[in-house]
């Protein structure tokens, strides 16, 4: 539907770089089906107010019609929000976007992304932020009692995850990756693994290649890594000292990064929804070797081997490393595959059939 404005509303955390990612993923579509695209950044725009302490809906809790991260937001200053916006539809970025008034006057998007309850419950396992770890553990049951509930009239719900959207009940909706260029420029590093470096399931994936590493490095010798991504934490800096891995924050271009290493790795032993990392290094011409969880979001098909001990993922990495046209083939199918599966263009029509149901 040309000219329909569709309002995105989302927490707007300058930290929650996978929010973000899903967001602008959320945008390119609507945008490529004809929309006018509005971001409402909660955080931002909409906080909480002294007043708004008195109108808490302890009831909606209760009966899991919302999760207390609702609480950090303004929901008289978000309808106004969108009263002024006049949008067409909205779209809740997770669970903590959404309160079931803000379809009381328009259609909704729930984008529930992943099963929020098991990323809670995943982060409460992760060893290290004792604090954190506890809230948690209390958000994770709440999440789970609200993934459960039937929604309301004039709600619909999507995830980015595979088998979250299959165990949701949802229309799976993947982040979409645009086709990259493939520049010219020499291979420093064999192996990359990026993301962000302080995030919990990332700073374990580090902890699970620091324990297969000196078997690899004994198995085929010089073997280097890239650590890439924002906010190194403290462990994974130790790590990398130790181990001799090269380690890159905050790098500026992806394309320029993974244009230098031979091979990705995604050895997450938690994670939820899907992972950007893997469609992106695909995008980016990259064989990968990936663990069970990080193949988990994306649809069946995807080309890449899956270890899941430390002995496959050397066996694997090594196979590929020392196989140059092995991992030119799996890198050449796994582009391909991204373009036809997560494009923007795949999902235009999606966005378009949404917003056509949208004015009816």
């Amino acid at each position: 539907m040309i000219g329909c404005t569709v309002a995105i509303v989302h927490l707007g955390r300058a930290e929650g770089l996978g929010a973000l990612r899903r967001v602008r993923s959320m945008r390119e579509v609507f945008e490529a089906a004809g929309a006018v695209v509005v971001e409402v950044p909660l955080q931002l725009e909409c906080p909480v107010r002294p007043g708004d302490l008195l109108r808490v809906d302890l009831a909606r809790l209760v009966r899991a019609d919302i999760v207390p991260e609702t609480f950090a937001w303004s929901r008289a200053s978000v309808l106004a929000r969108l009263d002024t916006i006049d949008p067409a539809l909205v779209v809740c970025n997770t669970a903590r976007a959404f309160h079931p008034d803000l379809a009381r006057d328009r259609p909704v998007v729930l984008d529930l992304v992943d099963r929020l309850s098991v990323s809670y419950h995943d982060r409460a396992r992760v060893p290290g932020g004792g604090v954190r770890r506890a809230v948690y553990r209390v958000l994770a049951p709440l999440a789970r009692r609200f993934e459960q509930r039937p929604r309301p009239a004039g709600v619909t719900t999507v995830a980015a995850g595979w088998e979250d959207a299959a165990a949701l009940n949802a229309t799976w909706v993947p982040n979409t990756v645009r086709i990259a260029e493939l520049p010219d420029r020499p291979v420093t590093d064999d192996v990359v693994f990026f993301g962000n470096l302080s995030y919990p399931p990332n700073v374990e994936a580090v902890e699970v290649i620091s324990r297969f590493w000196p078997r690899l490095t004994a198995r085929r010798p010089g073997t280097s890594l890239l650590l890439a991504g924002a906010h190194p934490s403290t462990r994974v800096v130790a790590l990398a000292r130790r181990h001799g891995w090269r380690v890159w924050a905050d790098f500026p271009d992806l394309a320029a990064m993974l244009a230098g290493v031979r091979l990705a790795i995604a050895p997450l032993e938690h994670a939820s929804g899907i992972q950007s990392k893997v469609i992106e290094a695909a995008a980016h011409g990259l064989a990968q070797v990936l663990s069970p969880a990080a193949l988990a979001g994306l649809a069946p098909g995807f080309p890449a081997p899956v270890a899941s001990d430390e002995q496959s993922w050397v066996e694997a990495i090594t196979g590929l490393l020392e196989d140059p046209g092995r991992r030119a083939e799996l890198a050449s199918a796994a582009r391909a595959h991204v373009a036809t599966t997560y494009s923007v263009d795949r999902w235009a029509g999606w966005a378009a059939e949404t917003l056509a149901a949208s004015t009816r």
